[in-house]
């Protein structure tokens, strides 16, 4: 188990400093493989979750660095109105 002495942060620490933290972190790892990829692919897909109907637009991006094939997650937004999936 855990040591006596140690002591869980308070709930502020985690999202006002670690969370926002790694998120740059991230970000900045993102950045700097994809500054290094010649060609890059992007992807926007439409996620319906039933039995509730809650829609998520995703946009994800895979590419190729030193052989390895990558893929990151760009954005994840909630989609409120009515989603069909047909246009007009």
């Amino acid at each position: 188990m855990f040591s006596q002495s140690f002591q869980i942060p308070p709930c502020e620490y985690f999202s006002n400093t670690l969370i926002p933290n790694q998120h740059a972190a991230i970000n900045n790892k993102i950045a700097e493989e994809l500054s290094h990829a010649n060609s890059v692919c992007v992807t926007l897909s439409a996620l319906t979750q039933r039995p509730a109907n809650i829609t998520h637009f995703v946009i994800t991006c895979h590419f190729m660095t030193n052989w390895r094939q990558r893929r990151a997650l760009i954005a994840c937004k909630r989609f409120y109105d009515k989603f069909t999936g047909e246009f007009g």
